[in-house]
């Protein structure tokens, strides 16, 4: 699915300022390892290696986890953003890669495409903050768009550690749903699923842990464990054979 989940976690952030001599930038790089579904709702799953890859300069950020966009922080506690990402889709086959599974033969493919988000949300203390993120596809319209909102926070932060935590809720417009989850006459009669229109809103609840640990400047290691649970039409699909998911990841960064 989107970047947005199957990015897995945002990098770690650099925690080093004026790296390669330009003051305000901050530069990380780094690898991960992951276990996901083979694809939302699988009971399957498929190992990653990833890049953690984070550049950025002010407002603005290019990483490997939400894309290229800028994020703008009020002294009053509001926080406002834009992002451009890929959407990798979905395939009727296995691979490491993106997400899919052989047992998905005659849905045909989810192609990949450029999908814009903007989030809109309020920090209320440093272990909450308030976010509202819609979703847009902008090379494939037939794709569907989709909304979420979450609570967000630090939940302890000293010298050498962090911990946050994600809990969202996660809707879906009628074609959204309908290429994630369902299953027209036509996939019906390919596949030999039953068909299956499911109708629009939420779709998911999600949660997020995250353990940053410095544990030798400028080196960092990252943990992260996420869960996504479908419900209502989504979870009654029948591609989905397991509605709670898990993934799994970990990895090492270094600060320039």
């Amino acid at each position: 699915m989107a970047a947005m989940w199957l990015g897995l976690c945002g990098v770690a952030q650099a925690q080093q300022d004026g790296a390669l001599g330009v003051p305000g930038l901050k530069l990380s790089a780094g690898a991960a390892v992951a276990s996901t579904p083979s694809y939302v709702g699988s009971d399957d799953t498929r190992g990653q290696v990833l890049p953690l890859l984070l550049a950025q300069h002010g407002i603005w950020f290019l990483d490997s986890a939400r894309g290229l966009g800028y994020r703008r922080q009020f002294s009053s506690g509001l926080f406002f953003g834009q992002a451009l990402f890929v959407d990798l889709g979905r395939l009727q086959r296995k691979t490491s890669w993106r997400p899919g599974s052989e047992r998905l033969r005659g849905m045909g493919d989810i192609r990949g495409t450029a999908v814009l988000t903007t989030e809109l949300g309020y920090e209320f203390a440093p272990w909450l903050s308030v976010l509202a993120e819609g979703e847009w596809a902008l090379g494939r319209r037939e794709r569907g768009d989709r909304a979420r909102l979450a609570l967000q926070g630090g939940l302890w932060n000293s010298a050498e550690h962090d911990f946050w935590y994600e809990l969202d809720a996660r809707f879906g417009e009628r074609d959204y749903v309908q290429t994630y989850f369902g299953v027209s006459a036509a996939q019906s009669a390919a596949s030999g699923f039953a068909p299956h229109a499911p109708k629009r809103g939420l779709y998911a609840y999600g949660y997020s842990l995250s353990w940053e640990y410095r544990f030798a400047r400028p080196w960092s290691a990252l943990l992260s464990l996420q869960g996504l649970q479908l419900v209502g039409d989504a979870g009654r699909s029948p591609i989905v054979q397991r509605r709670h998911g898990l993934t799994g990841l970990a990895g090492i960064n270094y600060s320039f």
